[in-house]
């Protein structure tokens, strides 16, 4: 496997470092009277920390330093690590995301970048590789599989075998990202299973949502080693007996610790750690990022110290991160100073040797890589008018999605439409709104037209290019003239976020960067993402994070029922499906 995570040393380096672990050279600093978290044996160690320039030297009783911190009634732990997340989903640029998790203890992400491929494929993705360089955070890449996510989707760039080929060249990068085209592997499609091949001796991460059986050992047997999909404590044990590793999600929506902490038994809680996946940035500012998750981890039940582990050394042993994940002689000394192993307030952050947070502030300066012209002139749809929106009535029942609480996952409901004039509309009464999807990757008119429950809007409208994972303009709504509105209004502003009733912006979050980031700082993003929200609740909804529910809307790799501008997928079928049913 891949050990692109080390940082190499020089033979005097090393020569050196080895005098300082010794005790016959001074080191460059010295953490005193803190309580080390020893993720090897999973104990307590009354110990100080000896550090020569980015590297642990030693655990011990150590005393001649050029520098020395007094750490009495501080826990030290390894830097937290998130090993599954898309930057894109927070709206931020790399500078803007450092600044937001770097205070709450991440010393580094395993990022999956196929969100901007969708949208700019090598482009976005190089961008990113460049963006993230000489950070108070390491950044690593997983290439990402499935650009455009299925064969039912309409993406703004498409990445085959060969650009995975070389794109596992490039720096920081561990592997190929979710194989998230489930159909294509059970398939045998050719293109699909070279991508894998191309990724042979890096990991290959899944997503397998609610399979199981044959399909599922099929699925492992093309060599992919993870799943973040698993919902249950029945199917994720099904996947860790077969040999995968659990990746437990606790992002903004989906979040299913409660239900997957069951598998972190003795046996088997080195197969599984914890990742965000798709996190908001008021999220981050409000609650944390890792060390939200291991403060939820906590308080449902699990060992403080096992928690650690789940968000350090068995994410860095799963991405072959050497030298990463714990505090130990050699490696990197990547170190959190929290208050207590309950609420794991951060006191400061140490990066390879260096405080870059300190009382929460932050203690680097940082430069932002500006986007590249493609990513800033991403928006190439044609407006549409109300005539593109209308469904002609015909009689029977209609396919309609059906939210489920916290999650990703939907129904596929078979409702009897309203129909007004002759024209299927939408039924607010009933909690049924309209669902658009439109092309925005290309001059075309395409657009499929269908129905949602659950999103609770009672008047207006809302839409996004948030759309995963093609990115496709979205929308939905209680009328035509909200709709079309909505739409209009972002590919205007060449993408975004917004929301509109009686015909008005009520508000908005311009995002130039591929219609997915922002290149504001994150502070106004959040305040533009509560505004939007704040709306949407006088407009009738209760949902939690209304956007990010609409947003997966039209992915179809999750059960059941999703919309492309293809129009409606049936993901457990995988084929496409009619509006009305033919029976």
């Amino acid at each position: 496997m891949s050990k692109k995570g080390s940082l190499n040393l020089s033979a005097n380096e090393l020569q050196s470092l080895l005098l300082v672990s010794k005790g016959e050279q001074r080191g460059d600093l010295l953490l005193r009277g803190g309580k080390v978290v020893n993720v090897f044996t999973r104990e307590l160690l009354d110990c100080d920390i000896a550090i020569y320039r980015n590297r642990i030297a030693g655990i011990n009783s150590y005393k001649d330093c050029r520098r020395k911190i007094n750490c009495k009634g501080l826990y030290l732990l390894p830097g937290f690590i998130d090993g599954h997340i898309h930057l894109e989903s927070t709206h931020l640029t790399p500078v803007q995301f450092a600044r937001s998790v770097s205070p709450h203890g991440t010393t580094a992400v395993i990022i999956d970048p196929h969100e901007i491929a969708n949208v700019s494929g090598l482009t976005g993705i190089n961008w990113l590789i460049r963006a993230t360089k000489n950070l108070p955070l390491d950044f690593f890449f997983m290439v990402p599989s499935s650009v455009p996510a299925s064969s039912m989707e309409k993406a703004g760039a498409v990445l085959n075998s060969s650009h995975v080929k070389h794109l596992m060249n490039k720096p920081r990068v561990l592997g190929l990202a979710e194989v998230m085209d489930l159909s294509g592997i059970l398939k045998g499609k050719r293109e699909l299973l070279k991508k894998v091949l191309a990724a042979r001796g890096y990991r290959i991460d899944g997503h397998a949502p609610l399979l199981s059986g044959s399909n599922l050992n099929a699925y492992i047997a093309a060599g992919i080693s993870s799943d973040h999909e698993s919902t249950s404590y029945k199917e994720a044990v099904e996947k860790l007996r077969l040999g995968m590793f659990i990746m437990i999600r606790e992002g903004s929506l989906a979040r299913d610790m409660h239900n997957l902490l069951k598998l972190n038994t003795p046996l088997i809680s080195e197969r599984s750690f914890f990742v965000s996946d798709d996190l908001l940035p008021q999220d981050i500012s409000e609650e944390g990022h890792m060390n939200r998750i291991l403060r939820r981890a906590v308080a449902l039940g699990l060992d403080p110290l096992k928690a650690v582990c789940m968000v350090s050394l068995n994410t860095a042993n799963y991405f072959g991160l050497s030298y990463r994940g714990g505090i130990a002689p050699g490696y990197i000394a990547d170190i959190v100073a929290v208050e207590d192993l309950k609420d794991f307030r951060v006191r400061w952050v140490m990066k390879e040797g260096s405080f870059v947070v300190r009382n929460k502030k932050s203690c680097v300066s940082l430069k932002e890589i500006p986007p590249p012209a493609q990513l800033r002139r991403s928006m190439r749809a044609l407006q549409i008018s109300q005539m593109d929106l209308k469904v002609r009535s015909r009689t029977g029942y209609i396919r309609v999605i059906g939210l489920i609480s916290n999650s990703l996952v939907t129904r596929s409901l078979k409702l009897k439409p309203k129909v007004t004039n002759g024209e299927v509309t939408a039924d607010p009464d009933r909690d049924i709104l309209k669902l658009v999807v439109h092309d925005r990757h290309s001059r075309s008119k395409d657009t499929a037209v269908g129905f949602v429950k659950g999103l609770t809007i009672k008047n207006g409208a809302m839409a996004s290019t948030v759309a995963h994972d093609t990115h496709n303009l979205i929308a939905a709504g209680t009328d035509d003239n909200n709709i079309e509105r909505a739409i209009n209004h972002l590919i205007f502003i060449g993408g975004g976020m917004v929301v509109v009733n009686k015909g008005r912006i009520l508000a908005d979050l311009p995002l130039p960067i591929g219609g997915l980031l922002s290149n504001k700082t994150a502070a106004w993003v959040i305040q533009r993402m509560k505004k939007l929200d704040d709306i949407l609740r006088q407009l009738g909804t209760i949902l939690p994070h209304p956007f990010i529910t609409l947003s997966f809307l039209s992915l179809s790799v999750i059960p059941e029922l999703k919309m492309t501008v293809r129009g409606l997928v049936d993901v457990k079928r995988g084929k496409a499906v009619n509006l009305f049913y033919d029976d």
